[in-house]
């Protein structure tokens, strides 16, 4: 978090630090996801976010998470 406030890239650091295999080889791009198939914390943080804005830490059974919302498509984050 203290990097993205002093302006490194998301999709770098996503790239660098992420624990999962797939999102740390695209950056930390999810893909496309409608409500019901996240976690329930996370899926919350995700759908209040605006468009390129960053959440704060958010912890969940599954870890630690930073989200960056980079787009919306109907009801798809």
């Amino acid at each position: 978090m203290a990097r993205l406030n002093t302006g490194d890239d998301f999709a770098d650091l996503a790239a660098q630090y992420s624990e999962d295999p797939d999102p740390k080889e695209h950056g930390g791009d999810l893909g496309w996801f409608s409500r019901g198939l996240m976690l329930p914390t996370f899926e919350e943080a995700a759908f209040a976010l605006q468009e390129g804005e960053v959440s704060d830490i958010i912890e969940t059974s599954a870890g630690s998470h930073l989200i960056k919302l980079t787009g919306r498509r109907g009801d798809e984050e």
